[in-house]
């Protein structure tokens, strides 16, 4: 006990997506989203069905209860929130993306935050890299055959046309010939 820090930590202790509680082994969308218990994750990966997020904390040490709190978004916000601990932080439309959740203390020595969460919200498939790659490679693939195609059917609109023009002439040679002959 004498060794115990007197520091109070934040510890996330649950985890809601779309209205519903998140344990160990769940999935969404396919995707198990909690390897491990919320108090020790410290990262979250999320597919973008994901669209009402909420996460709970506990206060835990000596002077809990006792601590007013703020939380930033980086890569979402622009400024701290206030909040109220005993209420989960709940945010909702995350674009997909790379985000970290961060709480500090209002009013501590140090302000710097006390807990970080590193969330990434997986895009849709139909705009992840693969799917723009394949995309491109179709399109690419579209335009090498629509000029293919076009220099194929010049060229025998050429032959075609030249062989017109043969046989026009071997008529009207043929056709002097016989007004000679007459």
């Amino acid at each position: 006990v004498l060794n115990r820090s007197q520091e109070t930590q934040l510890l996330l202790t649950g985890l809601e997506i779309n209205h519903q509680q998140v344990k160990v082994g769940d999935e969404i969308a396919g995707k198990v989203v909690l390897n491990k218990a919320t108090e020790y994750t410290q990262a979250l990966t999320l597919p973008y069905q994901s669209k009402w997020i909420s996460l709970s904390f506990k206060e835990i040490g000596l002077g809990n209860y006792r601590n007013k709190y703020q939380y930033f978004i980086e890569g979402f916000s622009d400024s701290w929130q206030y909040i109220d601990i005993d209420k989960p932080i709940t945010f909702s439309q995350l674009q997909p993306g790379k985000y970290i959740l961060w709480i500090r203390q209002i009013g501590a020595e140090n302000s710097a935050p006390c807990y970080h969460l590193n969330m990434t919200i997986l895009p849709p498939w139909w705009q992840t890299v693969w799917f723009n790659t394949i995309e491109v490679f179709f399109v690419l693939l579209l335009l090498v055959l629509a000029v293919i195609t076009g220099s194929v059917n010049w060229n025998v609109q050429a032959l075609l046309k030249n062989g017109r023009k043969k046989n026009y002439c071997r008529r009207k040679r043929a056709s002097s010939l016989v007004y000679l002959m007459t």
